[in-house]
Parts: C-alpha cells; sequence; structure tokens
C-alpha cells in the first residue's frame, strides 16, 4: 500500500480526531442531524437480511446525482427485478430528494459514513454489499480500500474529470493511481473523460465511454399536464413572457436582475424567475430587488398560501430546493447560471427536456458535452457578457417563433442521446454475472469492449 495512501488514511483520521468533539456537539444539537449522527458514523439500522438477489451499494453525493442514481436504478429494477439497491447520500437535500424520487423502488436510502476507515469498515461490514457502486466525481480512498480489501468489486458510473480538477488530482497521482487500481470498472461520460481519469492512473482496459445518465428521463420528468396548475399556484395566467435565471452563483444575481429590468424596458409585462443555486444566497437576492424597487415573491410564501397569487409580481424568487426543474417549463427563455463566473456551468440539458431555448455564460467545463450537444443542434448558445445576454435574450423574447424552433431542437438532441443509464446498468449486472463466478476484472473487461 503506497505512503499517499498511509499518509491520506491517518491523515483523516487526525482531522476527525481534532474535530470530533465539535462535529459530534453541533450533531446533537439539531434534531435531523442527530438522527444522521449514526449514520455517518457507518452504525446503519440494519444488517443485510435479504433473502435472494444480489445487493448493490449504490452511493451519490447530493440531489445531482440523485437523479442520475434513479435513471440507473430504474435500468437495473428492469433488468432484475430482484435486485437490492441500497443508497446512500452525502447532504441531507439529496437524501429527501432520492426518498421523493424513488418512493416505488424499494431503495433504502440512508448518509453515507465518514470518510475514516472504522467508519467505513462498520458500514461495509453490515451492508455486505456485492457492488459497491460510485457516481460522477466521488472518489472516497478508505472507502475504496476497505472495500477491495472485502473483495467487494467496485464501479464508477457517469464519472467525470472536470478540467477544474484534474490539476489538483495530478498533484497527488501517487494516491490517485493506487485509489484508481482498486476500482473494477469505469463507465465514463465522454472520451474527454476516460483519458483524464487514464492519465491519473486508471487501468486503461476497465474504462468506457457510455455517455451521461443525467439525461435519461428528463424528457419524461418534462410533463406538460403540469402546466396548467403551475401558471394558477404561480399567478401565470395572463399570458406574461417569462425569463428564467437559474442556479445562479457569484455575482450572477445582481447581473441578471440588472439584465431583467433592461429586457422590462423594452417588453414591460415580462416576468422573471431567479433561482440561487444556494439558499443562503437569498437574503443578499431579497436586499438586491428591494434596493431596485422590484416586485417580487417568494416561492415559499406562495407554497404556504401567504400570498394572493393573483396579485400582481415581477419576479418569483425561488427559495426552495427541487422546484428548479418544473419551473423550467413555466420559462420562455432560460439562463443556466454558474457560468458566468468559473464554477463549471450547470445542466442545460435540464431546460432542454422543456424545449426551451437555453442561453449560459462562457464557463461550462463540467457540461462540455451537455454545451456541444445542444449547440450542435441550435438548442443553446453562449453569450459572453452581460451585453450579448441581454442583446439574445432579448431576441428570442420578442421573436417567440424563433424561440420555440430553438427550444424544440434542444430537446430533439436530448432524446437523440438517451441510453446511457441502460448501458451503465448492463455493465454492472455483467459484474455481479462474473463476481458470482470470482472474477469481477472478466466482467469488467467485457464491458469494456
Amino acid at each position: 500500500m503506497g505512503s499517499w495512501y498511509t499518509i491520506y488514511r491517518w491523515g483523516s483520521f487526525g482531522l476527525f480526531a481534532t474535530g470530533c468533539l465539535p462535529w459530534i456537539a453541533h450533531s446533537l444539537i439539531g434534531t435531523s442531524s442527530r438522527k444522521q449522527l449514526p449514520d455517518r458514523l457507518g452504525r446503519y439500522p440494519f444488517r443485510r437480511s435479504f433473502p435472494s438477489g444480489p445487493l448493490i451499494w449504490m452511493h451519490a453525493a447530493s440531489m445531482g446525482e440523485m437523479a442520475v442514481a434513479e435513471s440507473i436504478v430504474a435500468a437495473l429494477k428492469r433488468l432484475d427485478p430482484d435486485i437490492h439497491i441500497v443508497l446512500s447520500a452525502m447532504t441531507p437535500h439529496g437524501l429527501r430528494h432520492g426518498a421523493d424520487r424513488m418512493p416505488q423502488q424499494g431503495v433504502s436510502l440512508f448518509q453515507a459514513p465518514l470518510d475514516v476507515v472504522p467508519f467505513v469498515a462498520t458500514a461495509l461490514d453490515r451492508i455486505r454489499p456485492d457492488l459497491l457502486v460510485f457516481l460522477e466525481t466521488e472518489l472516497w480512498p478508505n472507502w475504496i480500500v476497505e472495500a477491495s480489501k472485502r473483495g467487494i468489486p467496485i464501479a464508477l458510473l457517469n464519472g467525470r474529470i472536470s478540467a477544474r480538477s484534474i490539476g489538483r488530482y495530478h498533484r497527488i497521482r501517487p494516491l490517485m493511481a493506487d485509489i484508481l487500481s482498486r476500482i473494477d470498472w469505469f463507465s465514463m461520460i465522454h472520451a474527454t473523460d476516460a483519458d483524464r481519469i487514464a492519465s491519473l492512473g486508471a487501468p486503461g482496459n476497465r474504462i468506457v465511454v457510455n455517455g451521461n445518465a443525467k439525461y435519461d428521463r428528463l424528457c419524461d420528468r418534462a410533463d406538460r399536464s403540469k402546466l396548467p396548475d403551475m401558471r394558477a399556484a404561480s399567478g401565470i395566467v395572463d399570458g406574461s413572457p417569462v425569463f428564467l435565471a437559474g442556479s445562479l452563483r457569484g455575482n450572477e444575481p445582481v447581473m441578471l436582475i440588472d439584465t431583467y429590468r433592461r429586457l422590462k424596458n423594452r417588453i414591460p409585462e415580462l416576468r422573471m424567475i431567479l433561482a440561487p443555486r444556494h439558499l443562503r444566497r437569498i437574503p443578499q437576492i431579497v436586499s438586491v430587488l428591494n434596493d431596485r424597487r422590484i416586485r417580487f415573491v417568494r416561492k415559499t410564501f406562495l407554497d404556504k398560501r401567504q400570498l394572493d397569487p393573483t396579485v400582481p409580481w415581477e419576479v418569483l424568487l425561488l427559495d426552495t430546493m427541487g422546484d428548479l426543474f418544473d419551473a423550467y417549463g413555466l420559462a420562455d427563455v432560460v439562463f443556466c447560471g454558474g457560468s458566468f463566473v468559473p464554477t463549471g456551468g450547470q445542466n442545460v440539458m435540464e431546460p432542454a427536456a422543456w424545449a426551451k431555448p437555453v442561453l449560459y455564460g462562457p464557463h461550462m467545463e463540467d457540461f462540455l458535452d451537455a454545451k456541444q450537444l445542444l449547440e450542435n443542434a441550435g438548442g443553446g448558445l453562449t453569450v459572453v457578457d452581460e451585453h450579448a445576454l441581454h442583446y439574445h435574450a432579448l431576441r428570442l423574447l420578442l421573436f417567440p417563433d424563433e424561440a420555440r424552433q430553438m427550444g424544440l431542437c434542444g430537446r430533439s438532441a436530448l432524446q437523440q442521446h438517451q441510453g446511457a443509464s441502460e448501458r451503465h446498468a448492463a455493465g454492472l449486472m455483467a459484474i455481479l454475472a462474473c463476481t458470482t463466478k470470482g472474477d469481477a476484472h472478466a466482467g469488467a473487461a467485457a464491458c469494456s469492449r
């Protein structure tokens, strides 16, 4: 075992030992945190007791990965209805999202253990999975090493390595190569992701490109039959055009609010739906809206019927989690945030599923495949700055036929690039089949051809 991993192993334990008392005290104060404390220590309230069928432990970081998990779980259940799946997440929001989205799948959900050896070891010994699956960028050294010691096959699905993170990974390449050598199968999103993970030491014969499972089921989720009720609940019943700006980060909220004011000078009836990436930004955004004397309503107030939705408003502020996807259906033009600041962008395929024209800034490093797919189809457009954003948003709002055609092109491109979940799931089933014969690498090799 490499010295880099030894440093990580003892360093992670030391960090926990140093901060454990404040962390445990904080966990005991809040009701939700107190309930999650045993999970974080790997002490799950059950042990494996399934009478038949293989057991997969799948780990998703948060809400975005939960959408991927939902698609893959459904594909696995189609291939083997008797398969058992336990699903972990790092965040409470991710857990709630999973519980809301997969109530009929028979999936057990819990919070992931801290990546400290005693806790991941306890968790693995209680659950005893036949296969451990990580999604996207979740690579936890202690967890992976302890699973490998127990002979548990490991897979990385929907894998991606961003341009922003590859440099950081290369600085710890000896650790990465050690950890990646223990993973049996890498099912990556794009050829670029495959090249990057190979450069970090992943064995080339275990790597395959299978596409992005985030594309799957998006069109099914975009249920247009819900739109009349959604419009009525939000007060958008007068046919006013709607400009939506979602997943905003950094200084983007101020930029988009000012862009909206300029657009409204040309289109007085225009409304805006605004959603920050993180709810902690809500007070700052409220202050900006008040300073600019913009009439706004908060989604939570509408949900609690504290406001009459028919009272005119200019901006609807999404101060809730999990509502952005459906809100795309109310828009005429969409801007996806995290793209004017160097944070990698957001999933532009979500508004495309609703057949909406999508604008985004130049920083789309984490979603280059989606960006290229949309732009090649004519469904998305990069705007380099605030002036370009205003110009193209105004053009699309003034020419709705052009906007509709652009949205349809994006949705068509999305529909043509689905099926990654089935490919990921088929690979897992091949690994499980070979595991019963004692050779997970054979299953991985078969999947990688």
